[in-house]
């Protein structure tokens, strides 16, 4: 008696859980290596070849029939001799049953009355959820919806599905024709396959609204590919409230999606796909391959991955083959307080509002970056007790002259954590004439070999939270605008047209010159404070500063509360090093500020620097010190010097600072 040997509409796949084209479908006789013959029509009279070869989307040509008992064994297209098998099957499963049944869809074979079928027997579903399903007459397993069916009678016995590999959305009632509303068959198939099994997608448009996998090991969703508009591939269209997610990931420790894509449908979701923890498992891996997310415009309040804050990850590993985000208000969230490691291949995004926002925490590499018409590209923000470092290699922002004020990083930190950022071959197009890049407070960018165009470049440190620090080297950049607080060093490709090597910054704080040990970044340390001057002649005050601290500058302001005269003299000294003197004419405040190799000052009293001041070799208590004497009154002075301290320390040397 014939029977179908495989069921139809199966796809295969590989180890890689990639659709495993051009497979090959070996046959044998049962406990041989002799090849046995199957059919393509069920009179056995058409012969298949053997191996059968898959076609390119992992499925059979065409049907195959067959006799009697079969060895059955599945090889990658570059295995013909079966040296690593994927699937041995011997017998193949169901080929020795009694009898085969024939039904024309699901809703036949679930009709058949409990009390017409044997144990064992095989019946051969046709229709789109249809397949090989076996009788199993004691069974009282949980029906699922995709692979375990009870007959219509109810009462023990199920149907149960015979396969091998991911299971298929299809055969939980989706349906891809993006008019069907596919909520429950999809949160069915999820539900059935999360943590256990590979849920697969074949092309199509899936409406469905939310959906959640909570709390489980492991998740796989495969699909057909992914295209720029979402049609002809695998994508689930979103047709939920506005304020909801279209995937929920709630402590879900590995997922891997892979050519499934998600779009907005008729309003778009808050969140496309949202990962976080409420109590579930920590989360490990997420992998993302070949995957759209796709929205209308920029103003769709949605945000493609949302990496929520109550995660309890651990030791997480974020890993991202090709990913593109389209008309979105936000692609990437991260919002982890934790030094854990995402790794991006490649994303693309068009038309977005923000394509990448690391709220805090995180180690971040980012191979390739291509993008469009996008408001802000890199916007980083170091909150949290952990540092947020980034690597991205060859940006490419693209915009036209409609986006010209465009943002390619905005990068500060709003906490103790500090931001660190390199980038590797970026190039900006000359179309972004605004400040496209902004470096803020406790925050160090490193360019190598890097080109932007002539708008601006903004070092915005602050005095409470550190200074902005930029690196160039090798790259084509525009003079950056700086405050008090941020400082840049250039190197390489026009250095003398861009600032030159000196570490340079503010107008009123120029040529601080360092050298940088393998570019190992300094700590940059600022102190306030305010020494009181009420001293007999020839008294000192003195302040420490930190053991392994290295000056670079000072800024004084002399406030003389008595009537003073002239001859008092103040005397500046740091770490036993005389370094100048005010002279106080009138009452009234003096101020200057004292820079290593530079002066400035911006009143009319007299200062006087000693020879030129090298600052190594500093006894190991660095300290700022004033001694005072001179005029008639000096005894009776109630003065204070407000004083500002800058300094650094760890992997700096400040050699040559008199040359």
């Amino acid at each position: 008696m014939s029977r179908r040997l495989i069921e139809p509409g199966r796809t295969f796949f590989g180890n890689d859980n990639q659709v495993l084209s051009g497979g090959l479908l070996h046959f044998f006789e049962t406990g041989t290596s002799t090849r046995k013959d199957t059919y393509s029509n069920p009179e056995l009279t058409v012969p298949n070849a053997n191996p059968v070869v898959l076609t390119a989307n992992g499925r059979l040509p065409g049907p195959i029939w067959g006799d009697g008992e079969y060895k059955f064994q599945l090889t990658t297209a570059s295995d013909p001799s079966i040296t690593s098998p994927l699937i041995t099957e011997d017998p193949l499963i169901g080929v020795a049953a009694a009898s085969t049944r024939q039904a024309a869809d699901l809703a036949a074979l679930l009709a058949l009355a409990k009390s017409s079928l044997n144990n064992n027997e095989i019946a051969v579903v046709g229709g789109p959820r249809g397949g090989t399903f076996i009788w199993s007459s004691a069974s009282t397993a949980t029906p699922n919806g995709g692979t375990i069916f009870a007959a219509d009678e109810g009462g023990t016995g199920r149907w149960l599905r015979q396969f091998h590999g991911p299971h298929n959305v299809l055969w939980y009632g989706a349906v891809g024709d993006d008019s069907t509303l596919n909520t429950a068959a999809i949160q069915a198939a999820l539900d059935a396959t999360a943590g256990t099994d590979a849920l697969y997608f074949p092309k199509g448009r899936y409406r469905c609204g939310p959906l959640t996998v909570q709390t489980v090991l492991n998740l796989v969703m495969l699909g057909d590919g992914m295209s720029n508009n979402g049609n002809n591939a695998a994508t689930l269209v979103y047709e939920g409230p506005s304020n909801g997610e279209q995937l929920f990931l709630d402590g879900v420790t590995h997922s891997t999606i892979h050519g499934v894509s998600f779009m907005r449908g008729t309003a778009p979701p808050r969140a496309y796909i949202r990962t976080d923890s409420n109590g579930g498992f920590a989360i490990t891996s997420i992998d993302l391959h070949k995957v759209l997310f796709r929205g209308e415009n920029k103003t769709d309040a949605s945000i493609a991955f949302d990496c929520g804050p109550n995660s309890p990850f651990n030791n997480a590993d974020f890993n991202w083959g090709r990913v593109e985000f389209r008309n979105l208000q936000e692609g990437l969230r991260l919002n982890q307080d934790q030094q854990l490691a995402y790794n991006f291949e490649y994303i693309r995004a068009v038309g977005v509002g923000t394509s990448v926002n690391v709220v805090k925490g995180g180690c971040i590499n980012i191979g390739s970056y291509n993008a469009t018409d996008c408001d802000l590209h890199f916007k980083v923000r170091g909150g949290g007790a952990n540092t947020s470092q980034i690597v991205i290699n060859n940006a490419r922002p693209e915009e036209t002259n409609a986006n010209a004020n465009s943002v390619f990083l905005d990068a500060a930190s709003d906490a103790a954590g500090g931001v660190r950022i390199v980038l590797n071959g970026a190039t900006v197009t000359n179309n972004m004439t605004g400040t496209h890049t902004k470096i803020g407070k406790a925050t160090t960018v490193i360019m190598h070999g890097c080109s932007m165009p002539a708008g601006s470049i903004s070092l915005e440190g602050t005095q409470a939270d550190g200074d902005a620090l930029l690196i160039a080297e090798g790259s084509r950049i525009p003079t950056p605008t700086t405050n008090d607080f941020g400082f840049y060093k250039i190197t390489g490709i026009d250095d003398n047209a861009l600032g030159g090597s000196p570490l340079g910054g503010n107008a009123g704080r120029p040529g601080k010159s360092l050298v940088f040990d393998q570019i190992k970044m300094p700590t940059w340390q600022k102190q306030y404070f305010t020494m009181p001057i009420n001293r007999p002649s020839g008294g000192t005050t003195t302040r420490a500063l930190p053991p392994d601290a290295r000056v670079t500058a000072v800024d004084v302001t002399i406030k003389d509360a008595g009537s003073a005269t002239a001859g008092d003299t103040m005397q500046l000294n740091v770490g036993g090093v005389a370094i100048g003197s005010i002279s106080m004419g009138t009452t009234g405040a003096r101020r200057f500020e004292w820079q290593a190799n530079a002066l400035l000052f911006q009143d009319t009293s007299t200062i006087t620097l000693g020879n030129p001041l090298v600052l190594t070799g500093l006894d190991s208590t660095p300290e700022l010190s004033w001694s005072v004497s001179g005029g008639s009154v000096v005894n009776s002075r109630t003065a204070a010097a407000e004083c500002i301290v800058e300094y650094v320390q760890t992997g700096v040397s400040l050699t040559g600072l008199d040359s």
